[in-house]
């Protein structure tokens, strides 16, 4: 079994979680209950109907000084399902040179992982929900070097990138918006400014996640981004780690690590 929320008063595997009565895009599902699935495992139908939220996983560059993209997002509502029954899921791994992994529910649906920015030139596919009821696109890393990774999709729209390269002596880096919901970081103004992180949002619900801010750019040091946003570009150091679920890595001399994948149950 994978690892989940804390067990339930009951003893289920997974944990009770109350998401916000706020949320604007889906609402509270059923009885409110939710699963995290950050792993490779088996999850077993608490109920005949349930509703399942996917985020693939983000990439690091495939070269140097160039970018990861970030991951797709599906969301489905399964319903006739038999209560105890296994699933497996499977949880996409963060690509460290090559495309992210992709989170899949079963034969359910998939979402996608990131692909790896490189200098050759070769067209990037975003990753991006396959199967689901609701299917969003990741954002593609910059197309140039000392670019910033892409943000991860999620339930509002597809992810954003941050905007600029990474800074130098004579030019600090910026950051921008990641993913819908995200915050603005904006980079140092001065001289050799290393850049900012991202920040995560500024609400807390399901449906809030992978909606965080990306990574300023900066000299040397690149921020990191927040709850799905993807890394900020450096320059004369590694770039900024992608945001997890799903947030592509920020180009550098040595890129910045993409984020895993992750998988939500609601019933």
């Amino acid at each position: 079994m994978g690892r989940y929320a804390p067990s339930d008063e009951n003893g289920y595997t997974a944990g009770v979680i109350t998401p916000s009565p706020s949320m604007p895009a889906t609402g509270v599902f059923g009885t409110g209950r939710s699963a995290f699935i950050t792993t490779t495992s088996t999850f077993i139908v608490p109920a005949e109907t349930i509703r399942v939220r996917l985020f693939g996983a983000g990439s690091s560059g495939a070269s140097d000084s160039y970018a990861g993209g970030g991951g797709g997002f599906a969301l489905k509502v399964l319903s006739g399902l038999a209560v105890g029954a296994s699933v497996p899921v499977t949880i996409g791994q963060a690509g460290v040179g090559t495309t992210g992994g992709t989170t899949s529910f079963g034969a359910y649906f998939s979402a996608t992982g990131g692909p790896a920015g490189n200098s050759l030139g070769t067209p990037l596919v975003a990753g991006t929900g396959v199967g689901g009821d609701l299917n969003t696109r990741g954002a593609l890393p910059g197309a140039t070097s000392r670019s910033s990774g892409g943000g991860v999709a999620n339930v509002f729209g597809n992810g954003g990138v941050t905007s600029g390269n990474g800074g130098s002596p004579y030019k600090p880096g910026f950051s921008g918006l990641t993913g819908r919901g995200g915050n603005v970081i904006p980079a140092g103004i001065n001289n050799n400014a290393t850049g900012g992180n991202g920040e995560a949002g500024e609400n807390f619900s399901i449906d809030f996640i992978g909606t965080g801010g990306g990574g300023a750019g900066g000299y040397p040091e690149a921020g990191n981004g927040m709850n799905g946003g993807g890394g900020g570009a450096g320059n004369q150091s590694m770039g900024g780690a992608g945001g997890w679920p799903g947030g592509g890595g920020g180009a550098s001399n040595a890129p910045g690590a993409g984020a895993d994948g992750l998988g939500i149950v609601e019933w």
